[in-house]
């Protein structure tokens, strides 16, 4: 549950300014659920916000009162998206839109709390949102890693992108993608080293984002 190596794969050359990295665990609290357990599908897993089961359906924790679970929120989660929304806040009042690229990776086996368990798994999964990706975002983004030479699907296995609740579903100036990198690609998954493939992969991905930048 742990997105090995994303911020070093991804950040490279960004300036610090520009990046917004959760401070701790999502078996903490995962700042990509929505807060509301009515709004967030894998709270009827037990990961919502504040996870009680782990990703093989275990217990997690005990149950937490109300006050505990808030507390978690106003400590970690309050704060991370108060960030999210003044970095697109500054990016619209210099440029008058944004681009959030919301960066994860993942197994290349399925772990069990998964919603989509015999959905392929490429080696580059783009998310997108209906209302905040284009379509012609996601399929050049989609070009640009395969002409990389990667294997790269749409919304498979994972699907959806990050957009601060200011924005989401109202303002289309604010566009999103999630990337997902297969881990297998970059590095060992049973020891969590990189291996000879992260190098390039950094490169690649940096070279994807120079695109965004100049509005390719």
């Amino acid at each position: 549950m742990t997105d090995h190596h994303t911020l070093q794969l991804f950040t490279k050359n960004v300036p610090a300014h520009q990046v917004v990295c959760s401070p701790l665990s999502r078996l903490v609290v995962d700042m990509e659920r929505f807060a509301d357990d009515a709004k967030e599908s894998m709270s009827t897993k037990g990961m919502g916000v504040v996870y009680n089961k782990t990703s093989q359906g275990g217990k997690l924790r005990r149950q937490l009162t109300n006050h505990e679970r808030q507390d978690l929120l106003k400590k970690w989660y309050e704060p991370h998206h108060l960030r999210l929304t003044q970095c697109v806040k500054t990016a619209l009042s210099h440029f008058g839109r944004c681009l959030v690229i919301d960066c994860h990776s993942y197994l290349s086996q399925p772990l069990p709390y998964e919603e989509y368990p015999e959905a392929q798994r490429p080696q580059i999964c783009i998310g997108t949102d209906d209302v905040h990706t284009p379509q012609m975002l996601a399929k050049q983004t989609m070009r640009y890693f395969a002409d990389c030479g990667y294997t790269v699907a749409e919304n498979m296995p994972f699907k959806g992108a990050l957009v601060p609740l200011t924005y989401y579903g109202s303002d289309t100036r604010v566009s999103a993608l999630m990337i997902e990198i297969r881990r297998d690609i970059y590095m060992n998954e049973s020891n969590g080293e990189r291996h000879e493939g992260f190098m390039q992969l950094q490169r690649d991905i940096a070279k994807v984002c120079s695109r965004f930048n100049e509005g390719k």
